[in-house]
């Protein structure tokens, strides 16, 4: 179980990883006009990952804690990645990104 926290809050920690990366290409290539509008997509994106790592870091410590059981909180998980990956998918159409090929 508590491995499995741990995993949790490894993934909070990578989301908060990928929030300072996408800040730091944002101030490093302000000049860069391949996107619409890298502001606010650095913006939407930074709060994305910032959302994810608070849900998936509290989730982590109410299962260390609170002993918060394996079958919930895998539930959850799934909702956190599933929102994730939703968000992330609105935020590329709105501002045009293409897939990788």
């Amino acid at each position: 179980m508590k491995f499995v926290a741990f995993l949790f809050f490894a993934y909070g920690l990578f989301s908060i990883i990928l929030a300072i990366s996408q800040l730091r290409y944002f101030y490093k290539n302000k000049s860069d006009k391949k996107f619409i509008n890298l502001k606010k997509y650095t913006k939407s994106m930074v709060s994305l990952f910032l959302i994810t790592s608070v849900l998936s870091i509290s989730l982590s410590l109410l299962m260390f804690f609170k002993s918060f059981p394996i079958t919930i909180a895998s539930g959850c998980f799934i909702l956190i990645l599933s929102y994730y990956t939703f968000n992330l998918g609105r935020i590329n159409k709105k501002y045009g990104l293409s897939k990788n090929k």
